[in-house]
């Protein structure tokens, strides 16, 4: 899903990094910080556990 956003931004494959290590693919937290940025045309919004 990231690599798919970053794509659709312009962002370089070489931009979003290697999963665990680097970039944007490198923790959980960074992924959804960059899914959720409202600056990109396609935006996340992620919703609690809890809610149905």
């Amino acid at each position: 899903m990231v690599r798919w956003i970053a794509d659709k931004e312009g962002i370089p494959q070489a931009g979003v990094g290697v999963k665990g290590k680097s970039g944007i693919l490198q923790s959980m937290k960074t992924r959804a910080q960059f899914l959720a940025n409202p600056k990109h045309k396609i935006v996340f919004h992620f919703t609690p556990k809890h809610c149905s």
